[in-house]
């Protein structure tokens, strides 16, 4: 019996478009809420079909590199939790740094559990917060 597992729309897009082999390829599903992914095999004939050769279970995705906006340098990740506990405990910054994303409107990406946000450049007092406060969960990735 398979657990599935919950897939962002971006993660399923990527899936979508991966091929396993030649003639096979990788294809999500979803039953109940949770998605699985399975190996289909394309059957060359007078017709094209499709038979599913594998099911497998999707437990935990590996993690999918996308990048919402190609202009930007920077990709700051956090996790809902961290917005929770940066307003349960820390409002004022969490506030600040929401001032900050409203005010050079930056778009807020979710997936997930995960809001993503973009830029060129990290001001430093922004890199002093999410130094001193690990708890805000935010993660920065660079090209």
């Amino acid at each position: 019996m398979y657990k599935g597992a919950i897939i962002t729309e971006t993660q399923k897009n990527i899936l979508l478009g991966l091929m396993f082999s030649e003639n096979s390829f990788f294809s999500p599903f979803e039953r109940n809420g949770l998605w699985y992914i399975s190996e289909a095999e394309v059957l060359q004939n007078n017709n094209t079909n499709v038979s599913w050769v594998n099911a497998l279970e999707l437990v935990e995705l590996p993690p999918l590199n996308f990048w919402h906006e190609e202009d930007k340098a920077i990709q700051i990740v956090q996790n809902k939790s961290g917005v929770v506990w940066g307003a349960m405990n820390e409002p004022q910054i969490a506030m600040g740094l929401a001032m900050h994303r409203i005010n050079t409107n930056m778009a807020t990406y979710e997936e997930g559990e995960k809001l993503y946000f973009y830029a060129n450049t990290i001001l430093p007092e922004h890199q002093a917060i999410f130094n001193a406060y690990p708890q805000l969960e935010i993660s920065i990735n660079e090209k």
